[in-house]
C-alpha cells in the first residue's frame, strides 16, 4: 500500500507544534492593543476593555452557532438580518403582552424570540438542503427577506421596548455578576456547551465529516440533510440569544439593527480556525480535494477493492495448489440513485453476499 506524505504548508515555531497560523491571530491582536495603547493609554483600562469585549459578545455568540454551520459545509449571510427580525419580533411581543403579564412579558419576550429565532435557522436549514440550493445563494436570499420583515414591522422607523419592562430589563446587558458582564458570562456559557457538543457529542463528529467530505459521510450511513439542518437550527438559536442580550442595549429595533454582522461573524469563525470545511467546498478546495483523492472521479459510480485473505489449512483436494490457503474477497460499494445510502456486495469465488436491507447504515447493515 502505498502512503502518501507532504510537508505541512506552514513552518514550526521552535521545537513546539505550533504553527504560525496558530499564533497569527494573536500576534495581530497583541499589535492592535500596542496601537490602541499609544494613542490613548486609557485603551487598555479594565473598564474599556470590559466595554469593548461587551460589544463584542453578540459576535461572540452568533460566531457560536456559525462554526456549526461552517463545519458541516454551509454559510450563512443572513445572521444580521436574522437578529433585527428576531429583535423586532421580541419587542413587539413583550408590548403586547406587558399590560397584561406586567414584567413576566420579558420572560415570554426570551422565549419567543428563541422559537422565532428556531423556526428563521430551520427556514434557512430547509432551504439549504431539501431545496438544494448553495448556502451562499439561499442565505443571501433569506437576509433580504428579513431585513425586509423588518423594515416593514418598524415603518422604517423604530420599535421601542414598553417603559414599564426597560428597568428590569437592563441588567441582561448593564449588569454585572461579581464584576464580569452578563453578556460576556452568556457567550462564555455557550461556547462551552457548544465545544461539548463539537468535541464531546456523535452530532459534532457527524457535523465535522459532512463538512469534510460529504460524499463519504452519507455512505457512511450519516444523514447529511438531518445534520446540516440542525446546523442552522443552532445557528437561528445562537441569534435569538444574541438579540435577547441586544434588546436592552438600545431598547429598540430598527432596520439598520445587526448590519455587517455576518461578515464580522465568518471573519470571527475563519480566523478562528474554523474555516476548512468551506473552504473545501470553494473552487480551490475542490481542484485540490480532486487532486489529491482518485475516489473523486468514481463518487457517482461503484468503488472496488480487491483483497487476498489467508484461509485455513485443511486436507482437502486443492491443498496442492500454491493458492491453496488463500481466499480472494471483492467488495464494491455503489451509491444509491437518490443519494441517500451505499449498497455493499462482498464476494469470494462463487459465493456472494449483499446486505440484506440492500443499503449501508450503522449498525444495522447485515450479510447474509
Amino acid at each position: 500500500m502505498a502512503v502518501m506524505t507532504g510537508s505541512p504548508s506552514t513552518h514550526r515555531v521552535g521545537d513546539l507544534n505550533i504553527t504560525w497560523t496558530d499564533v497569527g491571530p494573536f500576534l495581530a491582536l497583541a499589535a492592535l492593543l500596542v496601537v490602541g495603547f499609544l494613542i490613548n493609554p486609557d485603551f487598555l483600562s479594565a473598564t474599556n476593555l470590559a466595554n469593548v469585549i461587551t460589544r463584542s459578545a453578540f459576535i461572540a455568540i452568533i460566531a457560536v452557532g456559525a462554526t456549526f454551520v461552517i463545519s458541516s459545509g454551509g454559510l450563512d449571510l443572513s445572521v444580521g438580518s436574522m437578529a433585527a427580525f428576531v429583535t423586532g419580533i421580541t419587542i413587539m411581543f413583550m408590548n403586547a403582552v406587558a399590560p397584561h403579564a406586567g414584567l413576566w412579558a420579558i420572560p415570554a419576550g426570551m422565549l419567543v424570540a428563541i422559537l422565532v429565532g428556531l423556526l428563521c435557522g430551520l427556514a434557512n436549514g430547509l432551504i439549504v438542503t431539501i431545496g438544494r440550493i448553495e448556502p451562499f445563494i439561499a442565505t443571501l436570499g433569506t437576509m433580504g427577506i428579513f431585513r425586509a420583515l423588518i423594515t416593514y414591522l418598524t415603518d422604517g422607523g423604530t420599535i421601542p421596548i414598553d417603559r414599564s419592562l426597560r428597568e428590569a430589563y437592563r441588567p441582561v446587558y448593564f449588569g454585572t455578576v461579581g464584576g464580569v458582564p452578563i453578556p460576556i458570562l452568556i457567550s462564555v456559557a455557550v461556547a462551552a456547551i457548544a465545544s461539548f457538543v463539537l468535541y464531546k457529542m456523535k452530532y459534532g463528529r457527524k457535523c465535522a465529516a459532512v463538512g469534510a467530505n460529504e460524499d463519504v459521510a452519507r455512505y457512511s450511513g450519516i444523514s447529511v440533510i438531518k445534520t446540516r439542518t440542525i446546523a442552522y437550527i443552532v445557528q437561528g438559536v445562537c441569534v435569538a440569544v444574541a438579540a435577547i442580550c441586544y434588546v436592552p442595549r438600545l431598547g429598540a429595533a430598527t432596520p439598520t439593527t445587526g448590519q455587517l454582522w455576518e461578515l464580522q461573524v465568518i471573519t470571527a469563525v475563519v480566523i478562528g480556525g474554523n474555516g476548512a470545511a468551506w473552504r473545501q467546498r470553494s473552487c480551490l478546495g475542490n481542484r485540490r480535494r480532486r487532486r489529491h483523492s482518485g475516489a473523486d472521479r468514481q463518487s457517482h459510480g461503484a468503488v472496488g477493492l480487491r483483497l487476498r485473505v489467508p484461509g485455513r489449512r485443511g486436507s482437502g483436494r486443492h491443498h496442492h495448489h500454491r493458492d491453496a490457503h488463500s481466499e480472494v474477497l471483492e467488495f464494491e460499494i455503489a451509491p444509491r440513485p437518490d443519494h441517500t445510502g451505499a449498497s455493499l456486495q462482498v464476494q469470494s469465488g462463487r459465493r456472494k453476499c449483499s446486505v440484506k436491507n440492500g443499503w449501508l447504515r450503522p449498525r444495522s447493515a447485515r450479510c447474509c
